[in-house]
C-alpha cells in the first residue's frame, strides 16, 4: 500500500481523525474530518503519532525519503 491523498488516520494522543490532503517530499498536510483544523506534519510524525484507519498495513512509502532528507539536513547544518 502507498501513502495517498484521501487516506484516513487517527492521532494516537487526541483520538482526532484526519484525512491526508497533500503530500510533499518531506511533509504531509492533514485536515480534520470535521474540517475544523489542519496539521502540517513530517512523514516521521505519521509513523509515530498516527494510526491508519481502514487499512490493514501501514503505507510503505512513508520512509522512502528519510535517507535523502537526513543527508540534506546534515549539509544545511554544516553551512
Amino acid at each position: 500500500m502507498a501513502l495517498t491523498e484521501g487516506n484516513k488516520i487517527r492521532n494516537i494522543l487526541t483520538g482526532k481523525t484526519y484525512e491526508v490532503k497533500k503530500i510533499n517530499k518531506d511533509w504531509v498536510l492533514l485536515q480534520a474530518e470535521d474540517k475544523s483544523s489542519q496539521v502540517l506534519t513530517g512523514k516521521m510524525g505519521l509513523k509515530f503519532m498516527y494510526v491508519w484507519e481502514g487499512v490493514e498495513e501501514e503505507p510503505l512509502n512513508i520512509i522512502s525519503s528519510f535517507p535523502e532528507s537526513g543527508r540534506n539536513a546534515g549539509q544545511a547544518a554544516r553551512r
